[in-house]
């Protein structure tokens, strides 16, 4: 996904591509004012737009430290693990509910609901992005699991409509599940799809002999947090998203 690297940063080609600006991440902290030179003299020769850092919230001097090149937060990112015990997960029953696996002519619907559904995120946040491509951003997400990015695309649905989706990902060298997107239609919050869905994202994680299931949220999605603690999730880490637009003085806005 990226070509050009550095030991501090990457550029990362899907990202660029989509936003249509460059766009990099730091991959490793700096560590001293010489190292912030070199981040900010490689965005400069690699004409960056757009630099993102995921930083801990206890790593309160790499902060200022990125804030003195004009580092912003624009999100806090909670991330959440359940660990997985070997006994069978009772699933919640909503009898209007049907759950299946994601068929090819889910595609437009489950893109319709991922447009829809995660309107806190960082993308929305930044007023350098547009609310419309950050939108379309998450839908390119769903279409992407769809293809080949998720193992499985699980999809409620009323009547024969798609109203919600999970979709999950195996990592057999840590020997966790990562749930990459879940949401319900609007018409639909609150009605326990969610959480069955997570329930039966659970279901199939204790079938891979998973060791945990994970999932990330914004710090400020109070209800996506209570959804996931409700069930049994903790957290295990949370961080900041930090971006930095090195050309800012520039009409830039993608």
């Amino acid at each position: 996904m990226s070509k050009e690297k550095t030991g501090l940063l990457e550029k990362l080609d899907w990202d660029s591509q989509f936003w249509g600006i460059n766009v990099a991440r730091l991959t490793a902290p700096p560590t001293n004012d010489e190292q912030v030179s070199v981040i900010k003299q490689w965005c400069e020769r690699n004409v960056i737009d757009l630099a993102m850092a995921r930083v801990d919230v206890a790593e309160t001097d790499l902060t200022t430290r990125l804030g003195t090149l004009g580092f912003l937060e624009v999100d806090q990112r909670v991330t959440l693990g359940l660990f997985l015990s070997h006994e069978a997960v009772p699933n919640p029953q909503l009898s209007s509910v049907v759950f299946r696996g994601a068929r090819t002519t889910d595609r437009g619907p489950l893109g319709e609901i991922a447009r829809s559904q995660f309107r806190l995120s960082r993308w929305h946040e930044d007023p350098h992005l547009t609310d419309v491509r950050a939108d379309l951003f998450y839908q390119r997400w769903i279409e992407g699991d769809l293809d080949t990015n998720a193992d499985i695309v699980f999809v409620a649905t009323v009547e024969g409509v798609p109203v919600g989706f999970v979709s999950l990902k195996f990592e057999s060298t840590t020997q966790k599940v990562v749930i990459r997107l879940i949401g319900t239609t609007p018409n639909y919050h609150r009605q326990g799809i969610a959480r069955s869905l997570l329930f039966r994202a659970i279901e199939w994680s204790r079938l891979q002999s998973a060791f945990r299931i994970e999932v990330v949220t914004q710090a400020r999605n109070v209800g996506a947090l209570a959804l996931y603690e409700s069930v049994g999730f903790r957290v295990i880490a949370h961080e900041r998203w930090l971006h930095w637009w090195p050309k800012m003085g520039q009409d830039t806005k993608a």
